[in-house]
């Protein structure tokens, strides 16, 4: 293994900094990730030491035990950041443009850059603090735009193959917010995207729009981790949690949002124990009054 890369790992990491809900105690590695290089130690440093290895971006939809998490983590962020325009095609008589972009990319950042090329298809995401790997292991979405809907290909490590591969989208198993890669067999390194050709102030309209929308409906005072419950076609769980009057039901320094009822926000020192002890309350809840299991879309880590 190489010595840089020991160098470069950090020990008794604070994980409360590295996700949005503030949660967490501390994770005994970490190494921001650089390279390709970078994953293949980790992953090797993971078989060493027989712990888990979790690759996290901004953290957006995590929560992190409050307790010691022994484990490697890697962060995909700044450091792994490169987009890539791949030029022009024409499908059906539109022209789109193909742009690779690296996992660590934030999506407010690649939100920019289509704005500043007139490149459409990504409006959805404005706002959202997550990363490309992360919002494509989640295929991520919202105002009936995903990941998925862009997606041409996607470049990982496969963890038991010990190799860089290229999978296409047929085979990523997409569904709501799911995908392979919630597996963890396959590490994303960077993923190729198609975006329609239009004008910069169309793109510009399309974002201001939906930013309008966010801002009227979602929490931004309070950390949080977005939407805590999967949505489907008939379920649609803010909706039922705000018509059971649960908004503003609180469990220690957790509480759901009386701004909008599907997430659940850090008022100021919530633990993990205070927001699972809320989620339960909510699913009990809605048990009990509709009959209805609510599923979590947020993704824990530890125990």
């Amino acid at each position: 293994m190489a010595k840089n890369f020991r160098e470069k790992m950090l020990i008794n990491v604070d994980l409360k900094n590295f996700c949005s809900f503030k949660i967490g105690g501390k994770g005994r590695y970490l190494i921001e990730v650089e390279s390709i290089n970078d994953i293949i130690n980790a992953i090797s440093f993971s078989n060493l030491e027989s712990i888990p290895f979790y690759c996290i971006g901004n953290g957006t939809n995590i929560l992190f035990s409050s307790k010691d998490i022994e484990a490697i983590f890697l962060v995909f962020k700044n450091k792994f950041s490169q987009i890539t325009n791949l030029g022009e095609i024409e499908e059906n008589n539109i022209k789109y443009n193909l742009i690779k972009t690296q996992a660590g990319t934030s999506l407010g950042f690649l939100c920019d850059y289509n704005l500043k090329k007139g490149l459409s298809g990504l409006e959805w995401a404005i706002g959202i603090p997550g990363t490309v790997g992360g919002a494509v292991v989640m295929n991520a979405g919202a105002f009936q735009g995903q990941m998925s809907d862009s997606l041409q290909n996607v470049t990982v490590y496969s963890v038991c193959e010990k190799c860089v591969k290229t999978l296409e989208i047929d085979k990523l198993n997409f569904a709501y917010r799911d995908s392979i890669f919630k597996a963890k067999d396959f590490i994303i390194i960077e993923a190729t995207m198609k975006f329609k050709i239009l004008t910069t102030n169309e793109v510009k309209e399309l974002q201001e729009k939906y930013m309008e929308k966010r801002k009227k409906t979602q929490s931004i005072s309070f950390p949080n981790a977005g939407s805590v419950f999967k949505r489907s076609k008939n379920i649609i769980p803010a909706k039922i949690i705000e018509d059971l009057n649960l908004k503003g039901l609180r469990v220690g320094n957790a509480e759901v949002s009386k701004i909008h009822s599907g997430f659940i926000v850090n008022l100021g020192n919530a633990t993990s124990s205070d927001v699972e002890e809320l989620i339960e309350k909510i699913r009990e809840n809605v048990w009990k009054n509709c009959g209805i299991m609510l599923q979590l879309e947020i993704i824990k880590i530890g125990g």
